[in-house]
């Protein structure tokens, strides 16, 4: 077949066929679309790829924000049931409800919980009993307010909770700082820290001392002296008894009780010089 009548045939074959007068049109409109969808496309798994890697450098400043405000870890936890041991005289003082003028004040009650526990995990390690140890980091269960009140010294708050007394260590011995008590009267187990929170200068409440029945008191107190006054102050826990100061050769003043503590102001010459008693039973 000659080149000549190849075409004619080709020819033939497609004269029928009628191509659309906008046949050009809608192909260039097509590649158009087909252009602009490989382009979005493109654009889209690029957008992806800058976010995956945006979302990669955002997250390591993220796990590194909650490493920074992770909790302090705290002591391997005590298996022993909390069952004061019962030589601990504070024990009681865990029960029974909130007393003093400020038993009422929510807010005031909030904060004095809120330092304590802010004490204690910024000053662990540091508010260490000469006896007993590092009270900070055995406390156990919750503590509780035995009382708030108003007083001549500010507003005050005395808190109270559990703690474990440390296991002795086979492998270490203790010196203490101060001589022991006697066996009867350093209990070991669970036994009540006592602390007393005072208002600072800006009338925000600080945890200002704390005793434990190590410290060989038959009742809590505190004593409160500011600089630059002539007088200074007794925070006293009754424990259901009837006290009283004295000098070493005087006749004892009662202390005068409100729900169970008194808070009395004394000259500044006595702070080293009197003595605190039990009064006789009436």
């Amino acid at each position: 077949m000659t080149e000549t009548q190849l075409k004619q045939r080709l020819s033939a074959g497609v004269k029928d066929i009628d191509a659309p007068s906008d046949l050009l049109d809608r192909a260039r409109l097509g590649g158009a679309r087909r252009l602009r969808r490989r382009r979005f496309t493109a654009v889209a798994a690029a957008s992806l790829a800058v976010a995956a890697i945006a979302g990669a450098t955002f997250a390591v400043p993220a796990v590194r924000d909650r490493a920074d405000q992770a909790q302090v870890a705290t002591p391997t936890p005590w298996t022993d049931p909390i069952t004061p041991n019962p030589l601990d005289r504070y024990a009681l003082l865990m029960t029974g409800e909130t007393g003093g003028d400020l038993a009422g004040d929510s807010a005031y009650l909030a904060q004095v919980l809120a330092t304590w526990h802010d004490t204690q995990r910024k000053d662990r390690g540091k508010l260490i009993d000469p006896v007993a140890g590092d009270v900070w980091a055995n406390l156990r269960g919750e503590p509780r307010i035995y009382w708030a009140g108003n007083t001549p010294a500010g507003r005050i708050a005395l808190l109270v909770q559990h703690y474990q007394v440390p296991r002795p260590s086979s492998s270490s011995t203790i010196t203490p700082k101060v001589p022991l008590p006697t066996a009867r009267s350093t209990p070991g187990g669970i036994l009540t820290v006592v602390a007393m929170v005072r208002d600072d200068s800006q009338g925000r409440p600080k945890v200002r001392e704390f005793v434990t029945p190590y410290d060989d008191h038959s009742f809590p107190y505190f004593t409160i002296r500011d600089p630059g006054k002539s007088t200074f102050f007794y925070v006293i826990v009754s424990m259901g008894k009837r006290l009283g100061w004295r000098l070493s050769d005087g006749t004892a003043t009662p202390f005068v009780f409100k729900d169970g503590v008194a808070v009395t102001e004394l000259p500044i010459a006595l702070i080293n010089r009197m003595y605190i008693d039990p009064l006789p039973e009436r």
